[in-house]
């Protein structure tokens, strides 16, 4: 489970300047970027059943980081969304 999160941290910390980049002025995008950056600096939990809750917090947002990173790259490379 470490491995996982430590993976899932560093791939955060590599998509949220990018994110933070291409969605300037947009405020839900910073809200969500500022709760995924508390999300990975936070402290791993003891409890197994909190342990796996994180790594499936963490992973649902680098998917959404992700999706938000490749949206910006289309939209400016001119292709359609």
């Amino acid at each position: 489970m470490d491995r996982l999160v430590r993976t899932l941290i560093t791939a955060a910390a590599h998509l949220i300047p990018q994110a933070t980049q291409h969605h300037q002025g947009n405020r839900d995008v910073q809200i969500f970027l500022r709760r995924t950056a508390i999300t990975a600096l936070a402290e791993q939990p003891t409890d197994s059943g909190e342990q796996i809750w994180r790594a499936a917090c963490l992973a649902a947002a680098v998917r959404e980081l992700s999706q938000l990173t490749n949206d910006s790259k289309t939209t400016a490379a001119g292709a359609p969304r």
